[in-house]
């Protein structure tokens, strides 16, 4: 096993997220799937942060080795009979109506950024449920045809967004986010290129996606 090729692809979203914060105020994030890399880089980063995740050892740990606080929520989200790498096109319509109804009922109030990266199946009911309640959507392994795509090869366009693709590594960060803020784009570009290198030693690749 390559632990520094695995560090990357499993973080390939921490260049993205770091230079979302170094160009916006952002103050909360709703995290759809928990880690190493993004956890505790977004509570380092938000004043709060809303924490869910489908693999109920996976939280157990996580609470164990970051404590939920009181700008810190950790909640299991249970989408059994459903495992990680059941597919969305293999599950029936009330799982997904029963899936929306979750998103539908987390509080997005004061929240500015979503993080999507919970189990395969989950994914895009997230992100069509809920992303439009956000300012800055960000989606782990937006991968394209032949690679392991959670989402879908053609992924819809959000009414007032601008959709932008971060792809130096093998796992790409999809990139919404609401046009008012496209001004600043120069910036963010140019942040995200150090943080690329100093993450993986790569030019950063963002273009419109």
């Amino acid at each position: 096993m390559n632990i520094q090729n695995d560090r990357i692809n499993w973080g390939s979203h921490i260049p993205v997220l770091k230079s979302l914060f170094q160009t916006y105020n952002i103050k909360g994030a709703v995290e759809l799937g928990m880690g190493y890399n993004s956890t505790p880089l977004l509570r380092e980063n938000c004043e709060k942060v809303y924490s869910t995740e489908n693999d109920l050892e996976w939280v157990e740990l996580m609470k164990k080795e970051f404590g939920e606080t009181e700008n810190h929520r950790i909640e299991y989200h249970d989408i059994s009979p459903c495992v990680k790498s059941t597919r969305r096109r293999s599950v029936g319509k009330p799982f997904l109506e029963k899936m929306r109804d979750y998103y539908l009922s987390i509080d997005t109030e004061g929240y500015d950024l979503l993080f999507v990266d919970g189990h395969s199946v989950t994914r895009l009911e997230a992100f069509l449920t809920i992303g439009d309640r956000f300012d800055f959507v960000v989606l782990h392994d937006v991968n394209e045809q032949g690679l392991i795509n959670h989402y879908l090869t053609d992924m819809p366009q959000l009414l007032g967004y601008s959709r932008f693709v971060h792809k130096p590594f093998r796992q790409h960060t999809g990139l919404y986010m609401k046009e008012q803020y496209v001004s600043e784009i120069e910036k963010f570009e140019s942040i995200l290129q150090k943080e690329t290198i100093d993450f993986g030693k790569r030019q950063s690749i963002f273009g419109k996606w």
